[in-house]
């Protein structure tokens, strides 16, 4: 009776096939980020296919895109879905993030505090380079198209604005402004006009929001006038009342007193109370 035959290269070539068949596929790739979300030059370049045995299928979101290798072009920002198909039926997928590049670099205080009447200048520094600008229309804005325009905003106001680079790339920068609508005068209620240094005057205590006095007048309780300031001045001192009548000073006690006072915005507002000599 004969015995089977068993040819060592069989046994080696089937051992061999048995061996490639287990190993695991592995795709090596390689990204290139697009310029920006909207700009579609990303790309993914499949470079190797290791484990299995050739000639591999490549596939990116389930559409043939090259056999052993593959570079695939014009991608947004997003994630593909590449998949290999070796000769032997092997399968292996893998999730592949394009991400885009950095924005642009900058600078910007995102919230600033001002008093009504008064304005701001955005303080925007931008350290890469831009092709244009353009803020957003909104109120009392001086120019659309400047990194640091200058705002004078009745109320509380968002400014937003878009940047564009590398030609169709875009971001976008805000600044969030508080107005504060109090008005900041202060009266005193009583002064001391002795000659002393020490609160010898009495005079409205201004803000910056104000833009000049047109009227302070005090007058007794009897109702005569006595301090009489009228016209456009711009310093408290040049209203002050010292408490006397040519060099004699007038008696302790009450005095009403009455204010017309013009601020930055245009707005006047009229202030009136008492004050008394000590």
């Amino acid at each position: 009776m004969k015995q089977p035959k068993l040819y060592l290269s069989t046994l080696i070539l089937c051992l061999f096939n048995i061996f490639i068949a287990k190993a695991e596929l592995e795709i090596v790739f390689e990204v290139s980020n697009s310029s920006c979300v909207l700009s579609p030059d990303g790309s993914i370049n499949i470079s190797e296919i290791s484990g299995g045995q050739a000639p591999y299928e490549i596939f990116s979101n389930a559409v043939l895109v090259g056999v052993d290798s593959a570079i695939i072009l014009d991608l947004f920002t997003g994630i593909y879905t590449v998949s290999v198909i070796d000769a032997l039926g092997q399968f292996a997928e893998t999730n592949i993030q394009v991400d885009f590049e950095e924005e642009p670099e900058y600078f910007i205080t995102d919230k600033v505090k001002i008093q009504k009447g008064d304005s701001y200048k955005i303080d925007l520094e931008v350290f890469t380079a831009i092709d244009n600008i353009t803020w957003f229309l909104a109120p009392a804005l001086s120019d659309r198209n400047i990194l640091q325009p200058i705002v004078s905003p009745e109320k509380d106001q968002i400014y937003r604005a878009e940047l564009i680079y590398k030609s169709v790339c875009r971001s976008y920068v805000e600044v969030f402004i508080e107005v504060d609508n109090r008005r900041y005068v202060y009266f005193p209620s009583i002064f001391s006009p002795n000659n002393d240094g020490v609160n010898d005057y009495f005079r409205p205590s201004l803000s910056d929001q104000v833009h000049s006095v047109k009227r302070f007048v005090v007058a007794d309780r009897w109702g005569k006038i006595v301090h009489n300031r009228r016209g456009v001045f711009s310093n408290a001192n040049e209203v002050q009342w010292d408490g006397k009548d040519g060099y004699r000073f007038f008696k302790s006690g009450p005095y009403v007193y009455f204010c017309e006072i013009e601020f930055n915005d245009g707005q006047i507002i009229k202030y009136k109370g008492s004050v008394s000599i000590l």
